[in-house]
């Protein structure tokens, strides 16, 4: 009765070794399958449909926009927010 005992906590030790190292094949296959299947589709409808720099004009030469000029005074520093 004893050594049916101890063959069985080995093959459960054995069983526990298999099925966690075929769950972390799993896991990792499944979750690249997820990342891979939403990036994908999500980068290739941003390159397509996006503008980062939200220039389309040929002519402008930079992204960066205009900045109107603010009077500077002792007043509007305290009033800063």
């Amino acid at each position: 009765m004893i050594q049916k005992k101890s063959f069985l906590l080995q093959l459960r030790g054995l069983w526990k070794e298999i099925s966690e190292a075929i769950a972390d094949f799993q896991v990792r296959l499944l979750l690249t399958l997820l990342y891979f299947s939403i990036l994908i589709p999500f980068a290739v409808a941003v390159r397509l449909f996006a503008n980062p720099n939200t220039t389309k004009d040929s002519n402008v030469s930079t992204a960066w926009g205009k900045c109107t000029q603010v009077e500077h005074d002792l007043e509007q520093a305290r009033h800063q927010y």
